[in-house]
């Protein structure tokens, strides 16, 4: 999954907090107290290898006083005092200086710390879920291979990273059999349903807004009969949706819906739109389908295309689709003989498809959808930028994203697997091969790489000044900000002067600059020492190379 989304739900904070239930937390929200089967709460069995992940001190203790605290917190949570909890280990508040004396342990995390418990719990999360997901194609009578079929697709999905989101916050003693229910039997409105309104017990407005945005994941966007019966759902439920808003203080809104009062488009930034969302025919498609996907006569094309293609990376990826198909139908076991030494024929492990179906993102929206969605959305976002300047930085951001999906897709000592397209050339004209490359990043790689991509490739700019001239410090935050916060913090929101693209561009400069500069303090405020650091780096690191530990730091294609 990617990391944009936590980024955005979760805050970081440094110290050990009560969250609005009144729960020990830490970082972007790892719990250190759950409820166990008993129904009572509990230290979580790993809460101090939690605290020295988050930490990054292996060796740390607490105190005896704040051990104290912790287990005091335990005995007001099971009394139901939540008050009580939240007075012994202070709740964070926003914009909170360490001086405010709200802090009371020793210890502070770390952004690496904090980054590895969060995506490790989230993964935890994502398989609790599944689990739900199992209880209930089980209790629904589906069969094994159903609900294994169900979860893969689930897996590395867009809406998983709503489900996931809501498990990880809700914490591992809790469940969603309703919301697994409601998926298990097709239906995503009433998922949706499930998660934005009843699954925030306290009527908390913040998770209030957080849930409204993990419905929206739940839905998709271009799922318009869900939306549809959501709204259905919504006006027979008026009373419980008049209560939960009035008790949140949110009114009412549509998960997924585009914001309102997007900039009137230009002609060449409507036109880069529709270039981005052009069809090349069934054949620039069928490349991109899941190779179990494919109906006989599909393969049937794509044989007939490899035998008459030179030896190359497009052959190799026809190769390997063909290879996808036989390995998804018949499985990967070995091949069987009679006893005469006869090969037996493998039986198929499932049904080849008979109608061909439409290529699908990593998430399981329609590519074409999808590419003509983020065509829309990337021309509003980057509106103050030309056509060719869009183009090119996402050119740079296509490349860059490859580059990553080969390095995580290549494992040490096995065969060397194509790449998903050849690098582009970077000339900012949206053609076939641009397009197709954008299509592969959209159903070969998590949610977002995209976006991602598109955003180091706008900074690269910054880059290539940088290598220049000296930058003026204002400007360089300015920039990272303008570029970056949106992956974020959500577009609406002020950019802060201390902000986590500072922290990543911190980390990068560190990193690429060592032995050049006195280290930076990495807080993630951009200043004159940033500025200059950012300058002796620009003029003797390779840009793609900067760029693309920039986007490691800052959490991209993960």
């Amino acid at each position: 999954m990617s990391g944009v989304y936590l980024r955005k739900a979760e805050n970081d904070v440094e110290r050990i907090h009560s969250d609005p239930k009144g729960i020990p937390t830490i970082g972007k929200g790892t719990a250190l107290v759950v409820k166990g089967g008993d129904d009572k709460y509990a230290l979580h069995e790993d809460y101090m290898d939690r605290l020295r992940t988050a930490t990054g001190d292996p060796n740390l203790t607490l105190s005896e006083k704040e051990q104290k605290l912790l287990n005091d917190s335990v005995v007001a949570l099971n009394k139901g005092d939540v008050d009580e909890a939240k007075k012994l280990i202070p709740i964070y508040k926003d914009g909170e200086k360490p001086e405010s004396g709200s802090n009371k342990f020793s210890l502070t995390a770390t952004d690496d710390g904090m980054k590895e418990m969060s995506l490790s719990d989230m993964r935890i999360a994502r398989d609790a879920f599944l689990e739900d997901i199992n209880k209930a194609g089980r209790e629904q009578g589906l069969s094994t291979e159903r609900i294994n079929d169900l979860k893969s697709k689930l897996r590395h999905s867009e809406e998983m990273i709503g489900f996931a989101s809501a498990r990880y916050n809700m914490g591992p003693g809790e469940r969603m059999p309703k919301t697994a229910k409601a998926v298990v039997t097709g239906d995503r409105a009433e998922a949706a349903f499930e998660m934005q309104y009843r699954t925030n017990e306290g009527k908390s407005k913040g998770l209030a807004n957080r849930r409204e945005i993990e419905a929206g994941l739940v839905l998709g966007q271009n799922n318009d009969a869900a939306k549809s019966r959501l709204e259905k759902l919504r006006e027979e439920r008026k009373s419980e949706i008049d209560a939960y808003h009035s008790a949140t203080g949110l009114k009412p809104d549509t998960p997924g819906k585009a914001n309102a009062g997007q900039a009137a488009l230009s002609d060449d930034h409507q036109q880069l739109a529709t270039d981005l969302a052009k069809d090349d025919g069934p054949e620039a498609e069928l490349i991109l389908k899941e190779g179990a996907d494919l109906t006989k006569g599909e393969l049937r094309q794509i044989m007939a295309k490899r035998n008459h293609l030179p030896e190359g990376p497009e052959k190799d990826r026809l190769n390997a689709l063909e290879q996808e198909h036989f390995s998804g139908v018949y499985g990967d076991d070995p091949v069987e003989q009679d006893a005469t030494g006869r090969t037996i024929e493998p039986k198929a492990k499932r049904t080849v498809a008979e109608q061909p179906v439409p290529a699908k993102t990593s998430s399981g929206e329609n590519l074409n959808d999808a590419l003509k969605e983020l065509g829309e959305r990337i021309v509003v976002d980057k509106n103050g930028d030309s056509k060719t300047r869009i183009a090119q930085a996402l050119q740079v951001g296509l490349n860059l994203a490859l580059q990553k999906a080969q390095e995580k897709q290549q494992p040490q000592n096995q065969p060397k697997r194509p790449s998903l397209f050849n690098a582009l050339k970077v000339d900012g004209i949206v053609g076939p091969k641009t397009r197709q490359a954008t299509k592969a990043i959209l159903a070969k790689t998590q949610p977002g790489t995209a976006e991602e991509g598109l955003a180091l490739g706008q900074f690269k700019r910054i880059v290539d000044e940088g290598r220049r001239r000296p930058v003026d410090p204002d400007d360089l935050r300015q920039s990272t900000s303008k570029i970056f916060g949106p992956l974020f913090r959500g577009p609406e929101k002020a950019a802060p002067k201390v902000s986590h693209e500072g922290v990543g561009l911190q980390l990068a400069l560190n990193k690429f600059g060592e032995g050049r500069f006195t280290p930076l303090k990495e807080d993630g405020f951009i200043g004159p020492k940033t500025a200059d650091a950012f300058g002796k780096v620009m003029k003797v690191s390779d840009p793609d190379d900067f760029l693309s530990g920039l986007g490691e730091r800052l959490g991209f294609f993960g």
